[in-house]
């Protein structure tokens, strides 16, 4: 979470969390003068999760975001590599959009509030949507202090 608010700040976005959001995980920047929200969400394979809501109509905390940063790190107990993600809400809603669809056509059982994964790399992206070129990595930071000399002290 702190590679994705420093690789923020290191852009001029200074991120501020939203208070009362239970764990949604919500911030917000100012870009060229107007505030954005955006939701920060980890990962050490690429997949990422948001809940669907009332029947797939909805989606918790993506629906409150204009933003989505993924860090994703190279190793979940001890990260010494993370790269940071930026991503246009609205493409990530059609992400998930497409997953849900797939898993009720599927058969699949996909309850409201249980989360529904998508891979950063848009995979699930429906034929023919274009892909948001504004999606970018915007901080790649190497050899991370390792928290194991912190666990061992």
């Amino acid at each position: 979470m702190s590679a994705a608010t420093r690789a923020l700040a290191g852009e001029g976005l200074n991120p501020d969390w939203v208070l009362g959001r239970d764990r949604s995980n919500i911030w917000e920047i100012r870009e060229n003068g107007n505030r954005r929200r955006v939701s920060i969400r980890t990962t050490k394979d690429s997949w990422f999760v948001f809940p669907p809501l009332k029947k797939g109509t909805a989606w918790k905390t993506l629906d409150d975001v204009d933003i989505v940063i993924v860090a994703a790190v190279d190793d979940r107990d001890d990260p010494r590599n993370v790269a940071v993600y930026r991503f246009n809400a609205a493409e990530v809603r059609a992400w998930f959009d497409a997953s849900y669809a797939a898993r009720i056509e599927a058969g699949q059982t996909v309850r409201d509030d249980f989360g529904v994964w998508v891979n950063r790399r848009g995979r699930l992206r429906p034929a023919g949507q274009r892909r948001d070129r504004s999606r970018r990595c915007v901080s790649s930071d190497r050899d991370l202090p390792s928290r194991q000399a912190d666990r061992r002290a």
